[in-house]
């Protein structure tokens, strides 16, 4: 996403003043957090455009510390710059291990246990964003996720 300077305008009185003259200016910056957000790209992956992605991650980590990057995206929340409550539904899943004595390693007295239900565990989620969950469903680690996606949408 790239930031028109009226839209940066509305929200630059809310950015720390620098000491001496940054490699990377403000709007550039937030242009290149925009691009991470978006794409949910690493910060290594970064396109060359918005500047070293080390300087970005560091200044980054400085506001982030100092509440600076939530003031900044609640504001452009406000001012209606960009849309972080769209409906857009996503979909993942996670495998989870079980601990060994469930699977069935051997006891210091030597008797062995044994788990039923498999060796894993898989959680499927429904959600809209971080905070809020739709629906949820748990299954065989070797099971697939189109079936349970299916159901779950």
């Amino acid at each position: 996403m790239k930031l028109t300077r009226k839209q940066f305008a509305k929200i630059e009185h809310l950015m720390p003043v620098a000491r001496k003259k940054p490699v990377v200016s403000n709007d550039q910056f937030l242009c290149a957090l925009l691009y991470i957000i978006e794409n949910g790209c690493k910060w290594r992956a970064l396109p060359k455009k918005y500047g070293k992605w080390h300087t970005i991650y560091m200044r980054f980590s400085c506001w982030s510390e100092n509440g600076t990057i939530q003031r900044i995206l609640e504001e452009m929340q406000n001012q209606g710059i960009i849309d972080t409550e769209t409906n857009i539904l996503c979909l993942d899943s996670t495998s989870i291990k079980v601990h060994p004595d469930a699977a069935g390693a051997r006891k210091s007295n030597g008797k062995h246990r044994t788990f039923k239900r498999g060796l894993t565990t898989k959680i499927h989620l429904v959600c809209t964003s971080a905070r809020y969950a739709f629906v949820f469903s748990l299954s065989a680690g070797n099971c697939h996720d189109a079936p349970q996606g299916r159901k779950l949408l």
